[in-house]
């Protein structure tokens, strides 16, 4: 809710501002590494590549919005 809130406050002062929630997805870290082993995703780089690219394709409808790194839509 902080970022559905945060996203439609900044819109009054900001209109061309996006805020949005990310899910990176399963990502090889040592956060993820006890429960799953040594490969239990894709590389950081590679999670922070596919992030980028769904941010870089974001209109301002997307704003307040929860996305996959994926670019598909995570009900709140």
């Amino acid at each position: 809710m902080m970022i559905k809130t945060a996203a439609i406050e900044l819109a009054r002062t900001k209109p061309n501002l996006v805020l949005v929630a990310m899910h990176p997805g399963t990502v090889n870290s040592n956060l993820s590494k006890p429960f799953r082993g040594q490969q239990i995703g894709k590389p950081a780089k590679e999670a922070v590549a596919d992030m980028f690219e769904v941010i870089e394709g974001l209109s301002k409808e997307a704003s307040g919005s929860f996305l996959s790194y994926s670019g598909e839509s995570i009900p709140w």
